[in-house]
């Protein structure tokens, strides 16, 4: 049975380390709810009705925000202004396929 103190503790550093690197990456993060550990934002959103949830946070937090549900990293994109400049108009800094290969694909 020593070993079981063993793997309790990397059981524990396994959930805990990734939660507090996350954390203190040093990025500069869009404004949202403070997430609260591991389960995120998940507490504060009506299950039945979301977008409601999500309207009352765009009025304290803007247009576009942050958060967190189990873990998953989500923006909310509140405003068709703000979506149709950075979905349509910019689309082009968030794809991931090479302009290249999408000019073969269309010939």
């Amino acid at each position: 049975m020593p070993h079981l103190g063993s793997v309790l503790l990397l059981l524990t550093l396994a959930f805990v380390l990734p939660y507090l690197k996350r954390r203190n990456c040093g990025k500069r993060r869009l404004p949202g709810p403070r997430p609260v550990p591991f389960l995120g934002n998940v507490i504060g959103i009506d299950a039945q009705n979301p977008w409601k949830t999500y309207t009352k946070w765009a009025a304290t937090y803007g247009e576009l925000f942050y958060t967190q549900l189990l873990g998953q990293d989500i923006v909310v994109i509140n405003s068709e202004r703000v979506g149709y400049d950075l979905l349509d108009r910019r689309s082009s800094n968030y794809s991931s396929r090479p302009a290249s290969l999408y000019r073969v694909n269309l010939l």
